[in-house]
């Protein structure tokens, strides 16, 4: 295939016919050979690079030939029956031998993301090193680390994280203290991968229709946990959402505080109201009249002591 273009070759602008030559090492790239015998008597090579865009990743069937990026070397996208994936093609520095690295599908990962892990495992070759080795430790790693992380380890990692996030200490120090009341005892030495929904469900139980609110409590202060378990690749789902699947339906009864008999009230008022600031008063009539806050407001300061 021949094309007629303007390029510039040592400062000089040259017109020639270009032959396009796949390069075999390099499936990426374009050879560009630029021929004019009237300026030059040599042929002078220069890469040009084809950028995948999202419409002909879009475009792909699944008999269509694999797509180069046409930006990070050896990256391509490979269409297949059961959607698009993204593998990287290098040459082990360490056998000598071609390998092909997955990089995830698409559009899950996209054309920008694809090229940034490829990226890493470029420069992972620079280093001599062999990228899907190196990424096999890691992972081997990773499993072992997640072996041995618990659940208290887990929850103070998560607390010492989100604490710079929290303007009240006295709420920092409750979210930790829940967790040790209700949580550790029966989840703390547990690795995290081992936690079930049933476990889960174990710890709340005791206190889940008799104390509905601190139940509330506790879950929403183990789910961030498991969430951050989740989000560091160290279980597959957080097992804190399907809990109430297994246990029983909270009636969520309404609790009221005890009334005091009327003709108390005088007393009590006499005794724990009489040295109340106006706003403080304001809020004790409240409590013993059906008058809005409104009238309350409204209400002369003579008439407080009137009950």
């Amino acid at each position: 295939m021949t094309v007629g273009a303007w390029y510039c070759v040592g400062g000089k602008a040259v017109r020639g016919l270009a032959r396009l030559i796949l390069c075999r090492d390099s499936p990426d790239f374009i050879t560009l050979v630029i021929q004019n015998n009237a300026l030059f008597s040599f042929c002078c090579c220069v890469f040009i690079s084809l950028l995948l865009t999202d419409k002909q990743a879009r475009a792909l069937r699944p008999d269509d030939k694999p797509v180069f990026d046409g930006k990070v070397t050896g990256l391509f996208l490979a269409s297949t029956k059961t959607g698009s994936k993204w593998p990287l093609r290098f040459t082990s520095p360490l056998t000598g031998k071609r390998r092909d690295a997955g990089l995830g599908t698409y559009p899950e990962t996209s054309i920008a993301g694809a090229r940034e892990k490829a990226l890493a495992m470029r420069k992972i070759l620079d280093a001599g090193n062999d990228p899907i080795d190196q990424r096999n430790r890691e992972r081997v790693t990773a499993t072992v680390a997640a072996a041995a992380l618990t659940f208290e380890k887990a929850a103070r990692e998560v607390h010492t994280e989100l604490e710079p996030g929290w303007k009240n200490a006295k709420h920092a120090d409750q979210w930790i203290n829940t967790l040790q009341t209700y949580v550790f005892p029966k989840l703390g030495a547990k690795k995290l991968d081992a936690i079930t929904p049933a476990d889960c469900a174990e710890v709340l139980r005791p206190i889940w229709l008799d104390k509905a609110e601190t139940a509330s409590r506790v879950r929403q202060r183990m789910h961030p946990v498991m969430q951050w378990a989740w989000a560091h690749g160290h279980i597959a789902a957080t097992p804190v959402t399907v809990i109430d699947r297994i246990l029983p339906k909270q009636t969520g009864k309404e609790e009221h505080q005890p009334a005091m008999p009327w003709r108390e009230v005088p007393a009590f008022v006499k005794k724990h109201v009489a040295e109340f600031t106006q706003e403080e008063a304001t809020r004790a009539r409240a409590l013993v009249s059906d008058s809005d806050g409104g009238a309350q407001r409204r209400s002369a300061w003579g008439n407080v002591g009137r009950v």
